[in-house]
């Protein structure tokens, strides 16, 4: 039976620069990491009005939002070591 391994996330931020600095303290100490990035951008969207269409934007700052992931034998260690960043 193959046991899929579980990610928790240890890391979220909005700074590339710091996700950069996450990902390499990680991969420094051998850590295994997934990443995954959000992004307000992608919430644009179409409306129908009687006569025509207009495309409406989320108002205000726009940003992506950086996550990284570890195993649950690794998430203390990996906690650990972004607590310095």
């Amino acid at each position: 039976m193959i046991f899929k391994k579980k990610w928790f996330l240890v890391y979220s931020g909005v700074k590339l620069e710091t996700m950069y600095k996450a990902e390499n303290c990680l991969r420094e100490h051998g850590i295994l990491y997934k990443t995954n990035a959000f992004s307000r951008n992608l919430t644009s969207f179409m409306r129908n009005f009687p006569n025509e269409r207009r495309l409406l934007f989320r108002a205000g700052r726009e940003e992506t939002i950086y996550m990284l992931y570890t195993s649950k034998e690794e998430e203390e260690k990996a906690r650990f070591l972004l607590s310095k960043i």
